[in-house]
């Protein structure tokens, strides 16, 4: 489950698949009464790039293909998350 929730800060344009690297530019807090929320990193050191190993890229490559297969697919009902 948990993985779920992180999975949801990765946004498309926080990749850059050219270069294999990731840019953390969100957190998960988990406040109480309201789940997770989320927010910006609270210092410099937060904001940070991380190197995705090739197999990763060329998993998030095929996401992505199928991910636009779908968006297309639903056409007006593709909600973006």
């Amino acid at each position: 489950m948990l993985f779920k929730v992180y999975a949801k800060l990765v946004h498309w344009s926080n990749i850059d698949l050219e270069k294999g690297i990731l840019q953390v530019r969100h957190t998960l807090t988990w406040v109480h009464g309201m789940g997770y929320v989320e927010g910006e990193p609270k210092t410099k050191a937060g904001r940070r790039k991380i190197a995705l190993p090739i197999v990763v890229v060329d998993g998030l490559r095929e996401h992505k293909v199928r991910q636009e297969q779908v968006r297309i697919k639903k056409g007006e009902k593709w909600q973006e998350h």
